[in-house]
């Protein structure tokens, strides 16, 4: 073979390569852009990405409320925000996600939120297992604001967990099949200013399973305080009164917990700007809704004003 065949082949192998490392980059490229919209845009049938918008539109159009809720379903379930500016003269608004955003998303919505209004408490409610999950560093992810900000939050890890997740890929496929088909795409109805509860748990049933099962002091994941450190010192350093509370928890639970309740609790009382509440609200049978963190909606009104006469002593 020739020097000058050499070369051509040479050239052409060059070329081949450089054509398949285009098409790669080009393809992840696709992908990335796919998630994004998919997650900005709910082209998604996942109950979260949903909850999380409606909670952003609100802060978006937070206007004088002086009091921030933010937590899990547990908060969403057991607290009206209008009730609460009412009995409480203070303007109100609840932004409850789903346990699966820990602290890290709450983090992001305050940070929104302080630049949207002049909030004075903000209030962190959560059900009593909730220390016994990870951070949610792909949950914080999910909802920054700019990825050009904050970048020490996350890791190039985590941020390719998110975009190249086939779970969240399949159902945005799945959720543009069914609308080129002329299907009803996936909605929620928050008339009621949180996702519906479904089918009521059987109280006698529950209860029974749980006098067995406290939640064990093992459990208790020091991790989980990563985003809550930032919560609290933002709170200290904007000059907030920010304050952890538990939602409602299952009688039997509340009473069996109390080595794990000690534990967390002098865990959360160590974080500088954080007023920790260690006062627990158990819940009887006859108030238990669709899951052991629920209370039926029907005394969704009763348990604000539980929580007002908590929190009353510690709201500027």
């Amino acid at each position: 073979m020739t020097s000058q065949n050499l070369f051509t082949s040479s050239f052409k192998a060059k070329h081949y390569l450089l054509v398949v490392f285009a098409s790669m980059v080009l393809f992840i490229m696709i992908l990335a852009i796919i998630s994004i919209a998919g997650m900005r845009y709910n082209w998604v049938s996942m109950t979260n990405f949903h909850v999380l918008s409606y909670e952003k539109l609100k802060v978006e159009n937070l206007d004088g409320e002086e009091i921030l809720f933010l937590g899990d379903s547990s908060l969403g379930n057991a607290i009206d925000a209008k009730l609460f500016t009412e009995i409480s003269n203070k303007k109100s608004i609840n932004l409850s996600l789903s346990g699966s955003f820990g602290f890290a998303a709450p983090l992001n919505l305050l940070r929104r939120a302080i630049e949207k209004t002049q909030v004075k408490t903000v209030v962190l409610f959560y059900h009593g297992a909730h220390m016994t999950t990870g951070p949610a560093y792909m949950q914080y992810l999910q909802s920054v604001y700019s990825f050009t900000n904050d970048f020490a939050e996350y890791s190039i890890r985590e941020v390719a967990r998110l975009l190249f997740n086939p779970q969240m890929l399949s159902n945005i496929a799945q959720w543009w099949w069914r609308r080129a088909k002329g299907e009803k795409v996936y909605e929620i109805d928050f008339s009621h200013d949180y996702v519906p509860q479904l089918q009521r748990m059987n109280a006698e049933k529950t209860f029974k399973k749980y006098v067995d099962m406290p939640i064990a002091v093992e459990d208790f994941k020091p991790e989980k305080l990563f985003y809550l450190k930032r919560i609290a010192k933002l709170c200290k350093d904007e000059n907030l009164r920010c304050i952890h509370v538990h939602g409602p928890i299952i009688k039997p639970r509340c009473d069996n917990s109390k080595p794990y309740f000690n534990l967390e609790h002098s865990k959360l009382k160590a974080e500088d700007g954080l007023t920790v509440i260690t006062d627990l609200v158990c819940m009887p049978k006859s108030d238990l809704g669709d899951t052991i963190a629920h209370i039926h909606p029907g005394v969704k009104d009763k348990y604000t004003r539980i929580y007002y006469e908590k929190l009353k002593p510690f709201i500027r």
